[in-house]
């Protein structure tokens, strides 16, 4: 237990001290740059020039990555196809179409690359979605699933589901700046029934909920707007950003863009860095952290020290005040060009009745007790949860492999924070729990051949 205990200091000390011992990668020009949307077309097709062998050096399970990391991999692809066309070997013509297509989308990257100007001002994209749904939806990922997912939190029911929005951005040097907003609307939608309501009251341990409809939506929102600075490839953010730590498609089980995105400050290594000495045998590495602030939780939930779960703040209809805070923390390596590993953690501290006085003294407290031990079980501050990441893929043969272990626990006495029955949580709340996702993945020339077994334990 101790171990497990330290785990979450050993990982911030790591943090911590990286940058004083990282080596730098040649060619590639410091400047701030804004992170690619977690729902852009790039994703898949860097992944699928990795899976071909062109690309080696991609954290697909840390993203979203910056625009300039994009055009490096974009560049080490142009190498790779060039090598091929040397060594009289005919490239994919997937891999060739695909490369076009991002030399297109990135053109501007690859000239910062190149030693050009490093500011602009630009409208990066103006979109509108459409969606109409036949049927009732599945909309409480807490309880039930979702019929859809992984989609930043927007809501949609049945009948017409209307998104429109834009995203722009501006870049001058070390500095950069992106907003992306958008107006939802989706339709309202009928009360739950009396069997499914006092279902729900039975599993949260809370009032049942009045046959209350759910209303329409029509709302202007903010998904990702942060502002970025960028100082020897560590680039630190503020503002409402998505993360996805996991190396599944299928969706990560420890942080996803399932959510809204939350208001938070990060601080990530925007591009692979080597370890010095012999630790150089785990290949590139990056490290990512954030601290924010979640939205949206109706309920905290405590222990006793005999462990019966009490309800310690929370009204139906009335998120608490104020929100717990959540800080993460994600390293991962990269020793082979197709092997990919990481170890991750987030913990969920503060809100109403939880001692929160100020940060320096809540983020030691999430650690440590008021006595000074190691996560007392008697103290009442936060819950950690840890996860390990593993990717592994083989061109020869178009296969890949990826696994994902969730360990979840409560450090100290139990902090448990229940969100709306109808708002998509990013990550599963409860009191201890254990999730495993493996997926494996045939790619093809030709897509859809895909091969896919999944298994998950909550």
């Amino acid at each position: 237990m101790r171990v497990k205990r330290l785990s979450v200091i050993l990982i911030t000390v790591v943090g911590a001290v990286i940058p004083a011992l990282t080596q730098e990668y040649p060619r590639y020009r410091v400047v701030a740059s804004i992170f690619q949307p977690l729902d852009s077309w790039v994703y898949p097709a860097l992944e699928q020039l990795s899976a071909l062998g062109y690309v080696t050096t991609a954290m697909t399970g840390m993203r979203p990555w910056t625009r300039i990391e994009c055009a490096r991999l974009v560049e080490e692809a142009s190498d790779a196809l060039q090598e091929s066309i040397l060594e009289d070997r005919r490239p994919s013509e997937l891999a060739v179409r695909l490369h076009a297509a991002l030399e297109r989308e990135f053109d501007f990257e690859l000239e910062v690359l190149g030693g050009g100007r490093t500011h602009s001002l630009r409208v990066e994209s103006v979109y509108t979605r459409v969606m109409s749904i036949s049927g009732r939806p599945l909309t409480d990922g807490y309880h039930f699933g979702q019929t859809i997912v992984n989609d930043f939190g927007r809501p949609f029911a049945q009948g017409a589901n209307l998104t429109t929005g834009f995203s722009a951005a501006v870049q001058e040097g070390h500095f950069a700046v992106y907003v992306r907003g958008e107006y939802q609307h989706a339709p309202g939608a009928p009360a739950l029934s009396e069997a499914v309501r006092t279902l729900i009251s039975k599993v949260d341990q809370t009032l049942i909920q009045p046959a209350a409809p759910f209303p329409e939506t029509n709302r202007f929102q903010l998904l990702d707007a942060y502002l970025a600075l960028n100082f020897k490839n560590w680039q630190f953010s503020f503002g409402k950003q998505s993360l996805w730590w996991g190396p599944g498609l299928g969706g990560s089980l420890i942080f996803s863009n399932n959510a809204e995105p939350i208001p938070m400050m990060r601080l990530t290594r925007v591009v692979p860095f080597k370890l010095p000495t012999f630790l150089g045998w785990l290949g590139p590495a990056r490290v990512d952290s954030f601290f924010g602030q979640l939205s949206g939780h109706r309920f905290i939930f405590l222990e006793t020290q005999s462990g019966v779960r009490e309800t310690q703040s929370g009204l139906l209809g009335r998120p608490v005040d104020p929100q717990p805070f959540l800080y993460g923390l994600k390293i991962s390596f990269k020793p082979t060009a197709n092997l990919e590993f990481g170890f991750s953690g987030t913990t969920i501290y503060g809100g109403p009745g939880l001692r929160r006085r100020n940060f320096s003294h809540s983020f030691p407290t999430s650690l440590r007790d008021e006595s000074g031990n190691l996560c007392s079980p008697h103290s009442r501050h936060s819950q950690t949860r840890s996860a390990r990441g593993r990717s592994l893929h083989r061109p020869s043969r178009w296969t890949a492999l990826s696994g994902f272990l969730l360990l979840q626990r409560s450090v100290s006495g139990g902090l448990h924070v229940q969100g709306t029955p109808n708002r998509p949580l990013g990550w599963p709340s409860g009191p201890r729990g254990a999730g495993v996702d493996y997926l494996l993945v045939q790619p093809a020339e030709h897509p859809p051949a895909r091969l896919q077994a999944r298994q998950g334990v909550r």
